[in-house]
């Protein structure tokens, strides 16, 4: 499984969020769990973000280039993430500016 996802939005307050929510239901489970994925407008700064709840939530957050912050606050560029199934886990990779490929979180 490859979910690609490419966001962008114009940032102005903090926690200004773009994204994908992804919500995973078992029918033999009473909890509810999910994986919210994109960009989250934090201290002043578009951020790469992964919040995840199992039992409780938890938020993982990055920086992008100084070079590249004006640009996707302003919505004029865009940001990819992708969301992958790895031996029994999920990855959320960030696609920095240059093309490289960063491992943002796993999903256990």
């Amino acid at each position: 499984m490859d979910l690609p996802l490419t966001i962008s939005a114009r940032y102005t307050c903090q926690y200004d969020q773009a994204g994908l929510a992804v919500i995973l239901r078992h029918p033999l489970s009473p909890s509810t769990k999910w994986i919210k994925l994109g960009i989250e407008y934090f201290d002043e700064e578009p951020r790469p973000s992964v919040s995840c709840c199992d039992n409780w939530a938890d938020w993982c957050v990055a920086s992008l280039p100084a070079s590249t912050v004006a640009a996707v606050t302003e919505g004029s560029q865009s940001l990819t993430f992708s969301l992958e199934k790895n031996e029994g886990a999920l990855w959320v990779f960030f696609h920095d500016p240059s093309g490289r490929k960063l491992p943002l979180r796993e999903i256990t």
